[in-house]
This record gives structure tokens, sequence and C-alpha cells, in this order.
């Protein structure tokens, strides 16, 4: 098991319906949105409570009726605080292709000249009804669903270009996407091993720094120390056991990397503020 993976290969949707939906309510068992990057654009809204959004090292706070764009290959993750949001997440490129029109007009964030602006916190009445129609549209099910969805993706990708909810692309430095790339080495040998025992010289040498200079590195990044993290993504997985299986506490300890159960609990309450078995049994009443 695998929680959130940082770099998700996972497809959204199917062959069918290449659309990946998502809601996302407290009782979730993946609630907490850890850092992760995919080739895909996503729209996140906000339906309720806020959301602590990092977006590329970047920090923002959304809010209730406020959108998250994510462009394609951009880190991202969320602490949610009494929030109901929902996501879509699709190819904006292959989505593009279907209407030779929309891809011209679309060209420059096509090809990185543009950027769509990342946290949207006034949209507009027109892009808001265009976001009210892109995600019923999506949630439905029904057998036309396909051509709404792509139709109010359109709509959506329109009225952010009709309301100049675009600016010119910031070209990265050649140093922070190097920082960028190092950080995301060090995020996918947590995704791949976090059930074995990793070190801190371990997390170094995936990001080819020394142990020193990498732990300020890595928490000026990520806002945590890279044990910090480490743990903080091993409880988030062990949330998921807890939600969606029949495992005792210490099996699931075992398997997302704690050898010691008592450390296991002090570190889940820390993260949580209530012992994994009160965790579990609130999930099973939700």
């Amino acid at each position: 098991m695998k929680y959130l993976e940082q770099r998700e290969y996972r497809v959204h949707g199917t062959f069918d319906f290449p659309f990946g939906y998502y809601r996302v309510t407290p009782g979730h068992p993946r609630y907490i949105m850890v850092d992760h990057w995919h080739p895909e654009y996503e729209i996140i809204r906000i339906n309720k409570g806020t959301l602590q959004f990092t977006l590329n090292g970047h920090q923002y706070t959304g809010r209730e009726g406020e959108y998250f764009i994510v462009q394609d290959g951009a880190l991202h993750s969320g602490i949610p605080q009494r929030c109901h949001y929902e996501c879509v997440v699709f190819n904006l490129h292959a989505i593009a292709e279907l209407n030779p029109l929309c891809a011209r007009l679309l060209q420059p964030v096509l090809l990185g000249g543009s950027q769509f602006c990342e946290h949207i916190e006034t949209p507009e009445i027109q892009l808001a009804q265009a976001g009210d129609a892109l995600f019923s549209a999506i949630a439905s099910n029904a057998e036309n669903a396909p051509c709404f969805v792509i139709g109010a993706i359109f709509t959506f990708v329109g009225a952010l270009l009709d309301n100049h909810v675009v600016r010119r692309a910031l070209k990265p430095q050649e140093a922070e996407l190097r920082r960028l790339a190092r950080v995301k080495d060090v995020l996918r040998l947590i995704r791949n091993h976090y059930h074995e025992e990793i070190t801190l010289e371990d997390m170094a040498a995936s990001a080819h720094m020394n142990k020193r200079y990498f732990c300020r590195y890595f928490r000026e990044m990520m806002g945590k120390t890279p044990i910090q993290y480490l743990n903080y993504y091993r409880i988030e997985c062990a949330c998921e056991l807890l939600s969606t299986s029949e495992r005792t506490v210490s099996e699931i300890a075992l398997a997302c990397g704690f050898n010691n159960i008592s450390y296991f609990i002090r570190v889940f309450g820390t993260h949580k503020g209530v012992t994994p078995s009160l965790y579990a049994k609130q999930a099973m009443q939700q």
C-alpha cells in the first residue's frame, strides 16, 4: 500500500472516462493531501472550511468558494481544516487536441509561456458558474458525462482566459529546478521505502548532499525536517490502513515502518491528537 504517491503513477479515471474526480471530506481515508505531483492539470474547489495549500514551496490559504489550479508537474500538498473540497484531474494537452481552435487559444499555456494563476480567491460569476457546471458534470456518472465534462473543461478554461486569470509564466531558474528535482528524489525514496528503515544519511544521499546541509535545505523547501516529514508520511499511511483494513495496530505500525509500537503510538498522538485505536474506531463510525 502506498499513500497518495508523491509522483502519482495511477491512471486518473478510465479509458472511456479519462478524468479523475475526488470528493474529500473529513472522513476520507486520504483527507490529508501529502506532497505529490502528476503530469496532469488539477482543479481544486473548496466547498467548506479552509485548506492550507503548498504549491512548489509557496504557501496559500484557500477558503470556501475559492479555487486552486495545479499545473502539470507541480509539487503540491494540502492540510485541510474542517474542510470539504473536490478535485478534477485531467490532461489539458490531450483535451486541447480535440479542438484545434481551443488548442490555438491555449497555445501560450500549453507551451509554457503563460500559466493559470495558482489561487483564485474571488472567482467572477462566469468562472464560478463554469466551476459549478464542471463539478456537477463530472460527479454525475451519467452515460453522456464525458461530453459534458469535456465541454465544461473548455468552458472553465475559457472563463479563466476571459477573466485574465492567466499570467506570464516565470521561467524557473536552473538552480530552482535542481532544488525541486532533489526534493522529488527524496520524496520518491520515502514513497518507495517508507515501510523499511530509512536513515537521514539515506535521504541526504538521494539528494546528493552532505547530511548537515541537506537538513537545512529540506526544511526550507518542505517546512519540516527530513525525519519529521518521514514520520508524517508514515502516519498518513497508517491512517489509511486504520480506516480501510482490519489489521491490528501493531501490524499497521510495522507495515508503515515503525518497529517500536510505543513510539508509533506516541508519534501518532502527536500528529492526530488521538491514539491509533481511537482513530480507527472514529473512522468506522463515519
